[in-house]
Order: C-alpha cells, then structure tokens, then sequence
C-alpha cells in the first residue's frame, strides 16, 4: 500500500486496515471482529476432524512462546511492515512515532529507578499491539506452508498442523521435524524465545487406530503425546463452554454497572 505523505488520520487508519485485512485473506485468525479464540480452536479442530474422519493420523505441534510480546524487535518490525505489508510514507512514520523512543522505569513506594530506552516489546493491553505481533508473525506463515504444512495463529499462539496416511508415517515426521527446526531457526532469528519445554506435539487418532502409530515425535527434544480423537474434542468442548460462561458473567456484570450508572 503506497500513499503521499498526508497527516489525516483516516489515511493512518487505512494504511493499518488494508494490512490487516490481507493478513485475514491469509488465513490467521486475528484479534478483530468474528475473529476470536473460539474460531481459532474451531478452524484447527474442523481441519484435524477432516483428515481423521479420511483415515489419516493428525499431528499437532503446540508452540510455546517466552514473553512473546515482550520481544519483538522494533527495527525488524518496522522493516517488516514495509516490506512484507508494503506500507510506506506517513502510515509507516506513524508506526515509527508509536514504537520508537519508548522508556521504562520501575517504581517501589517512592523509589524510581532510571529510565531505559525499550529497543523491543509492543505495548500490552492495547488494541494495536496484538494486530503488530501478528504482522511481525507473517513471514513464518509463509515459511511454515513452504514447508508442507498448516499454519493457524491467534495473537501470540501458534499451531503448526497436517496429516498423512499410515503408510508414510516416518516421512510425514521428517517433514514435521525439518519445519519444526526451520521454524525455531527462524524464531532465533527474528529476536523471540521458543520454549522446548513446553512446546508440545500431538499425535491425533481414533481409538481404533491408535495402536498402529508408536509414540515418536520430532527428534528436537518437545513432549510428545498420543491422544485419541474423543479425548480432544471433549477438551475442545470444554475450553469453548468456559468461554461461553466467561462471556455470560462479564456480560451480566456490565448490565449491572450500567444499571447502577443510570440510577445515580
């Protein structure tokens, strides 16, 4: 998206939208309206259902990310909005303006320590910043599907998936591991920390099948599991429902503040 350099917001605004919407049209899940964590654990579940229900064994690799927000290179971001999301002029010197010249102090009772100047990190608890670590993401959706696999991201969660037929099992974990390594490599690469202990891959299968497959996983060192296909739909059902009844109680919380707002 190329502009003349212009200081209406509107022309801001859109530079942010138009990358925004081809990063939809990519396939990610992203923090925005009809986007949320119930369609991110929908779209993987449907597509392992799929390959599952054809007699393929499904496996799932659960990446696992250290202070992801907190690491995400300024520099290599901006260079990525203008490369990768093709954003220029003033929308570009916006996103400079609010990532660049950050500084940080911590305060303890009347205690300041001095300030630092911030070279990484997008602002929690904003609206913009889960929508930047997505941007910053892009290029490895790219490198993952190069790879032979599906990628799905939701702010800083990131699943990497596929399947094959019985037969080509070994084949299919020597791809698995090849976009595992190439992935961490790339993760290094770009400034963010991938936790080994805690990336999980997953092995999907019906009962009935899960005796042809033995418990291996890519040779990196992640926990590997074998659950059957009844075991991750009921926790599927049972994220979703928790979410359903987190949703009620901040809704009724809210009618009842507005309720007490109106009556003051």
């Amino acid at each position: 998206m190329h502009c003349q350099d212009d200081e209406n917001t509107g022309v801001k605004n859109a530079g942010l939208k138009n990358a925004v919407e081809d990063y939809i049209e990519y396939g990610q899940d992203i923090p925005l309206c009809h986007h949320s964590t119930e369609t991110a654990i929908l779209r993987v579940l449907s597509d392992i259902l799929q390959a599952v229900d054809r007699g393929d064994f499904a496996a799932l690799v659960l990446l696992d990310l250290s202070a992801a927000f907190d690491t995400v290179d300024h520099e290599i971001l901006i260079q990525r909005l203008q490369l990768t999301q093709s954003i220029h002029c003033s929308v570009l010197q916006w996103f400079r303006s609010y990532l660049l010249g950050r500084t940080q102090h911590v305060c303890r009772g009347s205690a300041r320590s001095s300030a630092v100047h911030l070279v990484c990190g997008v602002p929690q608890g904003s609206v913009i910043g889960p929508i930047l670590f997505i941007l910053y993401m892009a290029d490895l959706v790219a490198l993952i599907e190069s790879l032979g696999l599906s990628p799905h991201l939701y702010a800083d969660d990131t699943q990497i998936y596929g399947s094959c037929t019985p037969s080509h099992v070994d084949m299919f974990l020597s791809e698995v591991t090849n976009c595992v390594a190439a992935v961490a490599d790339w993760m290094q690469s770009n400034r963010l920390q991938l936790s080994d202990n805690k990336t999980e891959f997953v092995w999907c299968t019906t009962d009935r099948r899960q005796h042809r497959l033995s418990i291996v996983g890519p040779t990196i060192g992640f926990l590997v599991r074998l659950q059957p296909l009844r075991f991750i739909i009921q926790t599927a059902l049972e994220i979703l429902m928790m979410m359903m009844m987190m949703m009620m109680i901040c809704h009724s919380a809210t009618q009842i503040m507005l309720t007490l707002v109106v009556n003051i």
